[in-house]
């Protein structure tokens, strides 16, 4: 299912992505479309997701990147301790014209994004200087905008922040929020 672990730094903030298997992805966009209706809800005025949804498939995702994707990072992170716990996911579902804010997620150890049905770059993450307005006027400071691409599954720390552009066609992630306990 998983195929090597990748990273690179932003921000300077290491940030780890790998790839899933697209038939996985099938998977999960067949059982959201069947259950679209029952499942359905409207976050705000902008984006739809279907909330605390599990399915095995992700249950089995979730195992997998506790057990030995984040204990990876772990020791390239020299981390004291890898006991991870899945916290909470749920599924983002964007139309035509849907767009998600600038977020963070503070009240966890670590979050993962995994792209079911692709968009057109619409995943941007950005330094806390930026959105908080606190750059200098010689810095070159920029947004990272991330190619979608199936089947990418990318983690990493709470703290920086992201957010999902207007969306000129149908997007789907899955959206993850790890905790490490001693």
């Amino acid at each position: 299912m998983i195929t090597e672990i990748s990273e690179v730094n932003w921000f300077p903030t290491t940030v780890y992505h790998t790839s899933v298997d697209d038939a996985f992805c099938d998977r999960i966009e067949n059982k959201v479309t069947n259950d679209k209706s029952k499942h359905y809800e409207k976050v705000e005025s902008f984006s739809k997701w279907l909330s605390e949804t599990q399915y095995e498939e992700i249950k089995e995702l979730s195992t997998y990147v506790c057990s030995v994707i984040l204990p990876q990072i772990g020791q390239r992170q020299n981390w004291k301790y890898n006991n991870w716990k899945l916290r909470e996911s749920w599924l983002n579902y964007y139309e035509k014209n849907d767009w998600g804010s600038m977020h963070r997620h503070m009240d966890v150890d670590y979050a993962a994004i995994l792209i079911i049905k692709a968009g057109e770059g619409n995943l941007i993450f950005s330094r806390s200087e930026l959105v908080e307005g606190e750059t200098k006027e010689y810095e070159s400071i920029h947004d990272e905008k991330i190619n979608d691409v199936k089947g990418k599954l990318i983690l990493f720390p709470p703290y920086l922040y992201h957010c999902v552009t207007k969306c000129n066609k149908e997007r789907m992630t899955w959206a993850f929020n790890f905790i490490n306990s001693k």
